[in-house]
C-alpha cells in the first residue's frame, strides 16, 4: 500500500514539474510573439528545439552524454515493462500472458526481480547522466545568450530567469522520475504491489490463476507507460522534426559552435555582378522570400518546409519592377484567411523589405497605404525598413541561390494576383 501511494505521489510530482516547465516555455514564446510577429507559436518553438539539438550536437561531449542517456533509458524501460507483464503474467492476468511469454521465452519468474533491479539501475543512471546534461546545456546556453546579449529580440534567446525556470523544472521532473524508478523496481523485486499479486502482496504462483483485480489493468497501464517514457522527454519530439534536426547542420560553423541564421548571412561575401543578369521576378522573390524568414530566425530547410505545408500557401504579388508584396493564404475553419507579410523594394542591386503587419484587407494602393513616394520616376518608401534587411541582392546570391533548399522555395512561392501602385 504504501508503495503504491508513493509511486502516485511522485507520478504526481512530475506531472506537477512537467506544467511548470511548460508554463516557462509558453512564457518564453508568448515573449518572442511580441517581437517575431510575423511568425506562429509552432514555427518559434520549433526553431528552439532545432537550436538547442544543434547545441547538443555540435559539442561532442554534450552528443555523447546524450547518445548514453537515451540508450540506458531506453534498455532500462524496456526491462521494467518486461519484468512488470512478467508479474502481471504470474499473479494471474491472463490479458498479457501472450506478450508476456513472447517476451521472456517462457518461464522466467525467477528472473523478474533481477531484470527489474538491473532494468531500475539502467534508468536510474540514466537519469544521473541526464542531469548532468541538463546542468552542462543550461550552462552552455548561458553562454550563448550572453554572447548575444545585445540582441534580446533574438529568436534563440531566453531571458535569465525563464532559463532557470526550464532547469529547475528539468530537475524536478528527473527527480519525480528517480523516485518513481527506484520504488517501482523494489516493488517488482519484493513484491510490494498488492495490486499485481496476492492478497499479502507475494506474488502468486504461476499453477495459481487467480482472477486479478479490476484496478490491476488499470494500473500496469499508467506504470507502463510511465516506465516507457524513460527513454528521455526529447524523443517523443524528435521523431516528427528528425529532418529539420538533421538538415540544420547547414548552419553549424567548422569550428563546431553553433551559427545562427542571420550570422551566416551576414557572413556571406558578394557574388559577381554578372550573378545579376537573367535574375527574374521568380527568382529575386524566392530570395526575398528566403531572406525574410532568416532575419525571422529560421534555418534554409524549414523555410523550404513552409512552403510544401498544405495548410498554408505562399505567393507574392507584382506591384511593379520594384515592388513585390509577399503574402500567405490560411484556411481556417474552411475558410481561406489572406494576410500580406511585407513588401520588398529593389533600388539597383540595394534591396530591402518593409512591414505590413498581416494586412488582412484587400490592397487597392500599396503607395496610398504604406506610404511609398514617387520621387523623379522613382518610387521611395517613406517608412523605415525591417531591421537588417537592407542588403545586396549579390550577397542573397551567395548565400542562396545554389542550395537545395532556394529551388525548393522557387517551386513552392507562387505568383498572386497583381497589386495596384
Amino acid at each position: 500500500m504504501i508503495a503504491s501511494l508513493i509511486l502516485g505521489a511522485a507520478l504526481l510530482t512530475g506531472l506537477g514539474w512537467g506544467v511548470l516547465w511548460w508554463r516557462a516555455q509558453a512564457t518564453v514564446v508568448d515573449a518572442q510573439l511580441e517581437t517575431h510577429k510575423m511568425m506562429l507559436p509552432a514555427q518559434i518553438r520549433h526553431a528552439r528545439r532545432v537550436y538547442v539539438r544543434g547545441l547538443v550536437r555540435t559539442h561532442p561531449g554534450l552528443r555523447r552524454l546524450d547518445v548514453l542517456v537515451k540508450t540506458l533509458g531506453a534498455l532500462g524501460g524496456l526491462g521494467l515493462v518486461v519484468s512488470l507483464a512478467e508479474t502481471l503474467r504470474n499473479s494471474g492476468a491472463m490479458t498479457l500472458a501472450r506478450f508476456a511469454r513472447t517476451l521472456a521465452f517462457g518461464d522466467t519468474s525467477k528472473l523478474t526481480g533481477p531484470l527489474a533491479l538491473i532494468a531500475g539501475g539502467l534508468v536510474l543512471v540514466a537519469l544521473g547522466l541526464a542531469v548532468v546534461e541538463t546542468e552542462q546545456l543550461a550552462a552552455l546556453r548561458a553562454e550563448q545568450d550572453a554572447a548575444h546579449a545585445d540582441s534580446v529580440t533574438d529568436l534563440y534567446w531566453t531571458p535569465p530567469i525563464a532559463r532557470r525556470q526550464e532547469t529547475l523544472a528539468k530537475y524536478g521532473m528527473q527527480g519525480a522520475l528517480a523516485v518513481f524508478t527506484a520504488v517501482l523496481a523494489l516493488s517488482l523485486m519484493f513484491g510490494w504491489l498488492p495490486l499485481v499479486g496476492t492478497e499479502s502482496g507475494a506474488v502468486a504462483p504461476r499453477t495459481m490463476r487467480q482472477p486479478a483485480a479490476s484496478s490491476a489493468t488499470s494500473n500496469s497501464q499508467s506504470t507502463a507507460s510511465t516506465s516507457s517514457s524513460t527513454t528521455s522527454s526529447s524523443t517523443a519530439s524528435s521523431g516528427a522534426t528528425s529532418a529539420s534536426s538533421a538538415s540544420s547542420t547547414d548552419t553549424q560553423a567548422a569550428s563546431g559552435d553553433f551559427v545562427y541564421p542571420i550570422d551566416a548571412l551576414n557572413a556571406a561575401a558578394l557574388a559577381p555582378v554578372s550573378a545579376l543578369v537573367g535574375l527574374t521576378q521568380a527568382d529575386q522573390a524566392a530570395l526575398f522570400f528566403m531572406t525574410y524568414w532568416t532575419l525571422n530566425g529560421l534555418t534554409q530547410d524549414q523555410i523550404a518546409a513552409m512552403v510544401t505545408d498544405k495548410t498554408v500557401h505562399y505567393q507574392y504579388h507584382v506591384v511593379a519592377t520594384d515592388l513585390l508584396v509577399f503574402s500567405q493564404t490560411v484556411r481556417i475553419k474552411g475558410q481561406d484567411t489572406n494576410s500580406a507579410l511585407f513588401y520588398a523594394w529593389t533600388s539597383g542591386e540595394q534591396s530591402a523589405f518593409y512591414n505590413m503587419a498581416n494586412h488582412t484587407e484587400p490592397l487597392t494602393s500599396l503607395s496610398q497605404e504604406y506610404g511609398i513616394a514617387t520621387v523623379n520616376g522613382q518610387h521611395q518608401p517613406q517608412n523605415p525598413a525591417i531591421r537588417d534587411s537592407t542588403r545586396n541582392m549579390r550577397q542573397l546570391v551567395t548565400a542562396f541561390a545554389t542550395t537545395v533548399a532556394y529551388q525548393q522555395v522557387q517551386a513552392g512561392l507562387k505568383q498572386g494576383d497583381a497589386i495596384p501602385y
